[in-house]
């Protein structure tokens, strides 16, 4: 029987790592209310991944997120590490994830696998879109009717 996803954080980085500088100038376009979550989930990465000073890869997100996959954290929750990485990425180096379609797929893979709900956006019917075109067009008539009646009436 497969194991059901964790919810909640990954035990990733070690107790002796040092954290980013959170004044940091490369995080400056993070979010100021969770810059530290930010850069604490960059740490992880960074210290699981064993760089620092190097441009990031697509195999080290590849290896990263295989290795938080294989700790059966919940789909959202890698969702959410995905987006926070993707923010410091493109503060850092100037390279979103989405470059890399190969981690974002592996991650939709997993989702599907593990229940992992994807929304689909509502989409209105062709009849429906009939109606509501037709209905404004009776409002369109009312209101053009309305105000040439009542600029007559002067």
């Amino acid at each position: 029987m497969p194991k059901q996803p964790k919810r909640g954080k990954s035990a990733v980085a070690g107790d002796d790592v040092q954290p980013s500088d959170v004044d940091d100038p490369s995080f400056e376009l993070l979010p100021s209310k969770s810059k530290a979550l930010y850069v604490k989930e960059w740490d992880a990465f960074s210290s699981y991944c064993r760089i620092r000073s190097r441009k990031t890869r697509e195999s080290d997100f590849h290896e990263y997120f295989t290795h938080l996959i294989d700790d059966h954290l919940a789909p959202a929750t890698l969702w959410q590490k995905y987006s926070m990485l993707n923010g410091v990425n493109k503060s850092k180096h100037s390279t979103p994830l989405q470059s890399f379609p190969r981690l974002s797929a592996m991650i939709k893979k997993y989702a599907s696998e593990h229940g992992g709900v994807t929304k689909k956006s509502k989409t209105f019917t062709k009849e429906q879109l009939q109606r509501a075109s037709h209905g404004k067009r009776r409002i369109r008539d009312f209101v053009s009717v309305f105000t040439s009646t009542r600029g007559s009436n002067k």
